[in-house]
Formats: C-alpha cells, sequence, structure tokens
C-alpha cells in the first residue's frame, strides 16, 4: 500500500466536485490517502464532507493554528524558509499579484511541509499545478526519495504562475486533462516524456440506473452562475426555443453572482413559468436531475473550460449534450455522434435543439452513443486506477510504466 498527499488549495469546494469524486474513488483503493489544503475551507465546509462522502478522508485544515505554526517554522527552519521565500520573490518577481498571494500562503505551505517530512508518503501530488508548487518545490529540494506527481490543468495554464513551469520540469510526472494542453506545456520547458494526458473521469456509480424517464420537452444546464459561463445568452437562446416549442421548460442547476439579474432577464421575457432556478444541489441531485431531462445545453466560452465534467455527468446520464466550441471540446463531443458542437450563434443553437426535441429517434440514437463513450473512456475508477498504478510504478521502479504493462 502506497501513501499519497494530496496539496489542494481547497477541499471540498463547492464547485470542484470532480475533486471530491476523485479523492473518494482513490481512498478506496490501496492506497493511502492524505489531503492538505492551503487555504481555510468554506464555510459549508462540513456539510460537503458529508453530502459527498468524504468522511473518512484525512483532511489537513489550514487554520489560524496552522498559519502560527507556519510562521513559528520561518525562524526556526530559515534553512527551509528562506530558500522558499526567495524561490517565490524570482517566480512572481514581475507579477504583483502573484507575489503577495504566494507571500500569503508560505506560512500554510510551511507547515504542510513539515506534516509531509513527519508522515513521508510515497507521492505527493499536487493536484492543482499553480501555488501549490510551492509544497512541491520544498519537496524536490528536500525530500527527495518522495516522487512529486503534478496535475497541470486549463485554471493552472491561465493562471501563468511561473513557479508552476519550474517545478514541472522537475516532477516525476506530469499530468493534464486534455491533449489540447501538450503544446502550451511543452513550450514552457516541461518535458514531453514526463507529460501524461489523462482525461478526468466522472462517479458512473451516481448514475441513476433507470435511463427511460426522460421528459422530452425539459432542457437542464448546470454551473456556477457567473459571467464568464453564457447563461445570459443560454437564456435568451431557450427564449427563441421557447416561441417555437411553447410547452418546452429549462432547469438551471448551480448558483453565484449573477443568479439575480438572470431571474430578473427571465422576467423581462415573461418565461417565470417555464424556467426554473434550483440553486445549490446535492450532487446526486444533480445527476438525478440529468436522468429526466432530454437536452443538455452548455453555451460557455470561458477559457478555462477544458472538457468540462458536468457534460460528461449529462453525457452519462443520457441527455443529448449541446454545447458551444471550448478548447479540447472534440476530445469529448463528436459533433452529431455523441452530441453537438455548434457555434455561439443564436440561429444555429436554436435550430440544433428544437430539432432534438422534435426528433426522438435522433436523440435515442445520440443519447446510446454517448453513455457508451462515457463508459468506456471517462469512468473515474478505471481513470484513477489507471493514474495510481503509474505512481506505483514510480516508487517501485522510478518509471511511470512497470514491469510487463
Amino acid at each position: 500500500m502506497i501513501k499519497i498527499a494530496m496539496i489542494f488549495m481547497r477541499f471540498p469546494a463547492a464547485s470542484e466536485a470532480f475533486a471530491s469524486s476523485d479523492v473518494r474513488v482513490l481512498s478506496s483503493l490501496d492506497c493511502e490517502v492524505h489531503v492538505y489544503n492551503l487555504r481555510p475551507s468554506v464555510a459549508n465546509n462540513q456539510q460537503l464532507i458529508i453530502e459527498r462522502g468524504l468522511e473518512n478522508i484525512k483532511i489537513s485544515k489550514a487554520n489560524s493554528f496552522s498559519i502560527l505554526k507556519g510562521i513559528l517554522q520561518f525562524f526556526h527552519r530559515p534553512q527551509v524558509a528562506i530558500p522558499l521565500l526567495l524561490w517565490c520573490i524570482k517566480n512572481s518577481r514581475f507579477n504583483i499579484n502573484h507575489f503577495l498571494k504566494t507571500l500569503f500562503l508560505l506560512p500554510r505551505t510551511l507547515d504542510v511541509f513539515t506534516q509531509i517530512e513527519k508522515t513521508r508518503p510515497d507521492v505527493v501530488h499536487l493536484f492543482w499545478g499553480h501555488y501549490p508548487a510551492m509544497v512541491g518545490f520544498l519537496v524536490k529540494r528536500f525530500c527527495q526519495r518522495i516522487r512529486l506527481s503534478m496535475f497541470l490543468g486549463a485554471y493552472d495554464l491561465l493562471t501563468a504562475f511561473n513557479g508552476s513551469w519550474q517545478v514541472a520540469s522537475k516532477a516525476d510526472v506530469v499530468w493534464t486533462h486534455a491533449r489540447c494542453n501538450l503544446d502550451r506545456l511543452e513550450n514552457a520547458g516541461i518535458p514531453g516524456s514526463k507529460i501524461v494526458v489523462w482525461h478526468r473521469g466522472i462517479d458512473l456509480s451516481l448514475v441513476p440506473s433507470c435511463r427511460d424517464n426522460h421528459r422530452p420537452l425539459r432542457i437542464v444546464t448546470a454551473g456556477r452562475l457567473v459571467s464568464g459561463k453564457g447563461f445570459a445568452f443560454l437564456i435568451e437562446a431557450f427564449s427563441a426555443i421557447h416561441g417555437q416549442c411553447p410547452d418546452v421548460e429549462l432547469v438551471l442547476l448551480g448558483d453565484g453572482p449573477e443568479r439575480a439579474n438572470l431571474e430578473k432577464q427571465v422576467r423581462g421575457f415573461g418565461l417565470e413559468r417555464a424556467v426554473t432556478f434550483k440553486g445549490h444541489v446535492k450532487h446526486a441531485q444533480v445527476f438525478a436531475e440529468f436522468s429526466t431531462s432530454r437536452v443538455f445545453l452548455f453555451c460557455s466560452q470561458n477559457p478555462s473550460e477544458r472538457l468540462p465534467n458536468v457534460v460528461k455527468e449529462a453525457m452519462a446520464c443520457g441527455c443529448v449534450c449541446v454545447v458551444t466550441p471550448t478548447p479540447g471540446i472534440e476530445e469529448l463531443v463528436r459533433d452529431t455522434v455523441t452530441g453537438f458542437v455548434v457555434p455561439k450563434d443564436m440561429q444555429q443553437i436554436v435550430l440544433v435543439v428544437c430539432r432534438l426535441l422534435e426528433d426522438a429517434a435522433l436523440q435515442q440514437t445520440i443519447a446510446a452513443n454517448a453513455r457508451q463513450f462515457i463508459a468506456d473512456a471517462f469512468n473515474a475508477e478505471t481513470q484513477i486506477r489507471w493514474q495510481l498504478r503509474r505512481w506505483q510504478a514510480l516508487v517501485e521502479h522510478g518509471s511511470l510504466q512497470s514491469r510487463g504493462e
């Protein structure tokens, strides 16, 4: 059994249900998992832990006491603290935002590293590759026997913290979740031999077993209600769809700062009876809502989107997904085969959705293709087992492939 320390900014987080799924599945396998947070917990932390079945996960929380311990470490162990401070200055000297954030996180980073030294995990995995790279720097400098694993996804690439590239170039393995990220990673100086494209899976045990309860005129969407997610555009498109198909309904799952504006927009279109805002719901209820809907509409063009997990979940539940183009989306949605990729054009989206609502045979064909594709390529347990085997190979053989694999 190998020991894995996972470094998060904040776990669990409301907007990162996929992270909870990954940790929950990993902890059920032949390994010991310990989670370390660099930032304090969210207000509803305990509620999320219960909702997502994380009660048995060891989670080291960032709080006032841990930060105080980190400050004391700065004075008790200057041989560790000063190199980290200098590294932060070097990698953020041209970006005051990066510098202030790394300075804020420095005490907690020292405290986490002290705990890692004591527990001696076999692998330290940076679940996010931006500021958690601070922990990675210390591991590679002072605990070279520990294998360092690192994930670099869309948010990490957009954050563009120089320390990420520096640590990634020395990590034992760098994971990314889409092939479209490869050029950016290699251009940052990360050896291609260290990079593994790993499509993050979803927990298929949450998919309701009944697949025949879809409401033919029910459209669903989900996500954090923020300006970059395209919900205002989606509601405008739904208004046009409703004009052609008056019995259609729309359900929005999720909450956020734009909710009041979106509700006002719905009232402006006179769609109060056709549109339902359900707010934040439990992850299992998200799957239940998807399983009673025929079409999943996703109009985000946020540059941080990479193979959105919410689209995978909708596909697994038998929704026909209509999505706007985002980087790498073709790795998940094959246009007209496992869903529809439509330009962010009002007329084209309305045309595709109305066609779907009228064609039950097309719905069934696309939905069946999508379900099978997710089961084959995006099963969380299969993907996590694959990742664990490579961590074991690193620990046992010093390479990503074990003998005979």
